[in-house]
């Protein structure tokens, strides 16, 4: 096994990796007080403001594929600008619009770039890696998880939710970025810019390159089995705010500090032992890793169904966590590895588009079966999706290693 450390990665990972740490952390210490920022500043209702925060997360779903295939088309550098230009412009009009139609706008526009960003940020991790992209996603894994854990309090800490403040400085930050990628990144194209491309970019080309790519994903037994992964653990991660939440404000006295309590919890097992994971992982077959994940996710959540008392709840929820931190990075990592280098941004956006589908129907699909039962319907569907999460990446394993030993 070759190894690893942090001193002998390249530069260029050390500059994906601090990108990744700065924009999450920035996007933490803002982004979870715009509810509050909005209904302060502006008049309007509690359901438009709902709409202007939930339009990027739509965009990423309906355009994520689109737009990470057309990007696909130009240089990394171009590429990385663009994602982080894009909302950090979208950012300064939450502070200057008053228009409800340019509000929706500029979430239109963060949406945009968010959903050049986010795969991007995965694909250029993977090839920038020099060969290390396990412990390279593990890394960024840990660290979105540290940033996401210290932005809140950062942000609750300079600002009550009434300011601007928080955003100026996410946005500042972005385009911090985007000047330190102008200076410090090369002009790179990729391989994927086709002759007929450079002579003839028409439209009619482009949307029929999209075709193409997106049916090569779709034949990929691979690809498809990560889309459900992903699916899989967004699932049940779209359940911890919304029905979990409604789960422990019925069955304890203050449900709101339960639940805030197993987040802590969560976030605390993440970073306290997924380094513990990167270093074990290197001795257990990754198919081993995935089932183990799986059943980590199933005796969390049948824990949490049938407990009341919080500890119990906390128990459950350091039990999917540790089921979420061996997953969750293998995904990313199988997701770059099974799709052709050309195509990997495409990739990473048609795995992610299954995350966004599973925030999109999981509130909605959860309240339902959780309104029908709750034991007997709500938490045998959740336990067959927490199984589903690890043994889906398997399958998706399987049909990787399967098309690289016949290619």
């Amino acid at each position: 096994m070759k190894k690893i450390s942090l001193t002998n990665l390249n530069k260029y990972t050390y500059f994906f990796l601090s990108t990744s740490f700065i924009i999450t952390f920035f996007r933490f210490l803002s982004m979870p007080f715009l509810t509050i920022f909005l209904s302060y500043t502006t008049y309007f209702s509690t359901a438009q403001i709902g709409l202007i925060i939930g339009i990027p997360g739509l965009i990423q779903l309906i355009l994520g594929v689109i737009a990470s295939n057309i990007i696909d088309y130009f240089s990394d550098k171009f590429s990385i600008i663009l994602s982080i230009l894009l909302p950090a412009c979208g950012m300064l009009g939450y502070i200057f619009f008053d228009s409800y139609v340019l509000m929706l706008f500029s979430s239109v526009v963060c949406g945009i770039g968010w959903s050049i960003y986010n795969p991007l940020l995965m694909s250029c991790l993977m090839r920038y890696s020099n060969g290390n992209s396990d412990i390279i996603i593990e890394i960024n894994y840990w660290i979105i998880n540290l940033s996401g854990a210290i932005g809140p309090l950062v942000g609750a800490l300079l600002s009550d939710g009434k300011s601007e403040f928080p955003f100026f400085l996410f946005s500042g930050a972005l385009f911090f970025l985007a000047i330190s990628t102008l200076i410090l990144f090369p002009y790179k194209r990729k391989k994927k810019l086709l002759e007929e491309k450079q002579n003839s970019p028409q439209l009619s080309a482009v949307i029929e390159n999209l075709k193409n790519d997106i049916l090569i994903l779709c034949k990929s037994k691979a690809s498809l089995f990560l889309f459900f992964s992903f699916f899989s653990i967004n699932f049940i991660e779209a359940q911890y705010n919304t029905n979990f939440a409604l789960h422990l404000t019925e069955v304890t006295k203050d449900g709101p500090n339960a639940l805030a309590s197993m987040m802590i919890a969560m976030t605390a097992t993440i970073l306290i032992l997924q380094p513990i994971s990167i270093k074990i992982s290197k001795f257990v077959k990754l198919n081993v890793q995935l089932i183990i994940g799986s059943i980590f996710y199933t005796v969390g959540i049948l824990i949490f169904g049938f407990s009341f008392s919080v500890s119990i709840f906390i128990l459950s929820a350091i039990l999917l966590a540790i089921g979420e931190l061996i997953i969750a990075p293998k995904i990313q990592v199988l997701t770059g590895k099974s799709a052709p280098e050309e195509l990997q941004t495409t990739a990473f956006a048609f795995t992610t588009m299954g995350g966004n589908l599973a925030f999109f129907l999981g509130p909605t699909l959860g309240g339902l079966l959780y309104e029908e039962s709750f034991r007997s319907i709500f938490i045998p569907f959740i336990v067959i999706i927490g199984i589903s999460t690890g043994i889906t990446a398997m399958v998706a394993n399987i049909y990787y290693k399967k098309h690289n030993t016949s290619a």
